[in-house]
């Protein structure tokens, strides 16, 4: 009975090393599962909403070019300057809603996930608003046929617009550093996987050659 015990008792204990094995290893392949799903996920959709928004200011840029021109000719050109300020108008809010949706993805719960990004975010907010008024502005005094004070403006315009585009590449900077880190801390936790199953597993091979061992000897 003793020596029956002490056999179940190794049995026993060779499972649980082996379970062992398996749930450190499902556990930690788990969590690279879920760094890397925080990479494509979180920060890839952020990235290119941000890249959007730097598109959709070149694109108002573009439409306040065309808009000088339209209105060189007013009259002849009415309703294209309408429809040209209508998308003016309909890029702004695309811009805004980007950048609320980029404040969720950033903060779950009320929690900032990506704590690092929020500087860059507020200032490149307040950097495109501005630029978004400096364009109002501009388009405003175009529609009121004075050019002299747009000619005046623009400048202004396109130093808004270059400050926002470098706040912009920060923040993809930024970006690519967080998505690095997070691929960094995936691939430790991918290594301590493997060396945790692999060290259990041989303990669990060598218990099972004692056992097997033991049992030969035992019949024999």
């Amino acid at each position: 009975m003793s020596r029956g015990r002490k056999i179940v008792g190794l049995v026993i204990l060779l499972l649980v090393l082996m379970m062992a094995a398996v749930g450190v290893s499902v556990k930690l392949i788990v969590n690279v599962a879920k760094e890397v799903e925080n990479v494509a996920g979180k920060q890839l959709p952020i990235a290119d909403h941000v890249s959007r928004i730097s598109e959709i200011a070149l694109q108002q840029r573009i439409a306040v070019q065309k808009l000088s021109g339209l209105a060189a000719d007013r009259e002849t050109n009415e309703r294209r300057i309408n429809e040209m300020r209508k998308r003016f108008d309909a890029l702004g809010q695309q811009a805004v809603m980007r950048f609320s949706i980029i404040h969720k993805e950033i903060n779950v719960g009320g929690k900032p996930i990506l704590p690092a990004l929020h500087k860059n975010l507020a200032i490149s907010e307040n950097l495109y608003l501005k630029y978004n008024n400096d364009a109002q502005l501009l388009a405003a005094t175009l529609e009121a046929g004075d050019r002299e004070s747009f000619r005046a403006l623009l400048p202004e315009l396109d130093s808004s617009l270059n400050n926002l585009a470098l706040e912009i590449e920060d923040f993809r900077r930024n970006m690519a550093k967080v998505a690095e880190k997070s691929l960094a801390v995936s691939a430790e936790r991918r290594k301590r996987a493997w060396t945790a199953n692999t060290v259990l597993m041989a303990l669990a091979v060598i218990l099972g050659l004692g056992l097997a061992t033991l049992i030969v000897r035992r019949i024999s």
